[in-house]
């Protein structure tokens, strides 16, 4: 795929930026949010360990 997208909308569109608890893929993150020139406003997910599910210790599906 070789074709380049030229428009953009007349009105940049808000853009949240989610991040979890790796530094790299917050960098990651950050980064895109700021090649993208877009308003942004960053989310932060932390996870509660009391929570019943377990989806850090279960297997890749």
């Amino acid at each position: 795929m070789s074709e380049q997208i030229t428009e953009r909308p007349a009105v940049a569109p808000r853009t949240w930026l989610i991040l979890g608890e790796r530094t790299g893929d917050n960098a990651q993150v950050l980064a895109l949010g700021r090649a993208l020139g877009w308003p942004c406003t960053v989310k932060q997910i932390r996870y509660d360990d009391s929570c019943t599910i377990a989806f850090r210790t279960a297997a890749p599906a």
